[in-house]
């Protein structure tokens, strides 16, 4: 999650969908191309010089009531730039799922109670985002918080 608040990450990521000239789709197989955002997160990721550490949110979740280390000896090993590119389509796809209900309550952003396309299992809960986590894991919730801050 904090490889992609890297500023560097971060602009590619933004930039990702932008248009690209005659000479920039010409290049894009070449190896003197532009690395991509996944690719340039993996790189950090896998770098032994970048040691992040978790916020401490005790609201969010318990799970995150202290701080934790997430530098490169504490994940599983290297990561490939298909890895995080998969991992954040996953992330968001889940994310977006419990936005959405999240709004459908009455929180957030959308307040979008009304409507036909409220879920039927959508009921109105505290202004607490981990109701909403349903069998998704903690650290979605943390994804969430750290995309909304940066």
């Amino acid at each position: 999650i904090h490889v992609l608040i890297d500023d560097k990450v971060k602009a590619a990521y933004l930039n990702r969908h932008n248009a690209c000239d005659r000479g920039q789709l010409d290049g894009r197989h070449s190896p003197y191309r532009p690395k991509d955002w996944n690719e340039i997160a993996a790189e950090l990721y896998n770098s032994f010089s970048f040691s992040p550490v978790s916020m401490v949110h005790p609201t969010l979740h318990e799970d995150f009531a202290t701080q934790h280390d997430l530098g490169f000896g504490c994940v599983p090993g290297p990561c490939t730039a298909e890895q995080i590119s998969t991992w954040m389509t996953d992330r968001r796809s889940k994310l977006m799922k419990i936005i959405s209900k999240y709004e459908c309550s009455g929180n957030g952003h959308g307040n979008r109670v009304d409507g036909d396309d409220v879920p039927d299992d959508i009921e109105h809960k505290d202004d607490d985002r981990k109701d909403y986590l349903g069998e998704n894991k903690s650290s979605i919730l943390y994804f969430w918080e750290v995309a909304d801050r940066f």
